[in-house]
């Protein structure tokens, strides 16, 4: 999709980090049968709770579990005043 910018216009681009599709799956059964249970290291390590790939910090360690989105934002100021404001 092509855009008309003018002379006021600031864009933004950024990056976002998202789970894969098979990384949600993993997650959602976490915390469907973990995630309240909470860890039991301390009877039988490792636990189900602290091991399972859909827990939070299994995945944020594993980049296999990621996928990045390149996001653009447009924003349009009538005022040139308004828009040197915008950068701090």
């Amino acid at each position: 999709m092509s855009v008309r910018l003018s002379s006021n216009d600031i864009v933004f681009r950024s990056s976002v980090r998202e789970l894969t599709a098979e990384a949600e799956e993993s997650r959602a059964e976490w915390e469907r049968f973990h995630k309240d249970k909470g860890c039991s290291c301390h009877v039988v390590a490792p636990c189900g709770f602290c091991v399972h790939e859909g827990n939070p910090a299994n995945q944020a360690e594993d980049e296999s579990c990621w996928t990045t989105r390149e996001i653009t934002r447009i924003v349009r100021h009538d005022n040139p005043i308004r828009r040197i404001n915008c950068y701090f």
